[in-house]
């Protein structure tokens, strides 16, 4: 634990104490923390007022697949294609990512990204499915249940499920 670790250490940093008694924030630091790297601090940087803290790792699990998919390229002409080419889907994700950041929940907004998220839900993969609907989820937007049924069954498709068990199948009346 931290108490543990401080009072661990406490000889060597009453050694290292300053003018007036105080500690450097340096002999501490590195026992509660340690530094992050340069590319820790530009995915934060990159996720940063972009996407809502509760959905982060599922924006990464995003990329991920993205940069994992066949044709996808590596290196730094990887980064800059990702930067710089984005299909329709990638666009709409990333508006209702923010949207939801900057809580902004109007009804003719969703109602927009709605009628969007229909026309491109074919050609979305799975994270990205999981990323809208989480979105849909937060705002609070009512939307038809026919985008929702195409949603869940492009999704369970892009995971390789043959079929969704209904409480029809789940009871065993066809």
């Amino acid at each position: 634990t931290l108490g543990a670790s401080l009072s661990r250490n406490a000889p060597a940093l009453l050694r290292e104490t300053g003018p007036g008694g105080r500690v450097p924030a340096r002999a501490v630091v590195g026992e509660l923390q340690l530094p992050r790297s340069r590319g820790e601090k530009l995915q934060h940087l990159e996720v940063l007022d972009k996407v809502p803290f509760d959905m982060v790792p599922a924006y990464h699990e995003r990329l991920e697949h993205l940069l994992a998919r066949p044709g996808a390229r590596g290196g730094a002409i990887g980064k800059v294609l990702y930067r710089h080419r984005k299909s329709a889907a990638t666009v709409l994700l990333d508006t209702m990512l923010k949207a939801c950041v900057e809580k902004r929940f109007e009804t003719s907004l969703w109602d927009t990204l709605v009628a969007s998220l229909h026309d491109e839900a074919s050609a979305m993969t799975a994270p990205e499915i999981g990323l809208a609907l989480t979105c849909l989820q937060k705002s609070g937007h009512r939307c038809e249940v026919g985008l929702l049924v195409t949603l869940i069954h492009n999704l369970t498709a892009r995971l390789g499920t043959a079929k969704i068990s209904g409480p029809a199948s789940a009871s065993g009346d066809q």
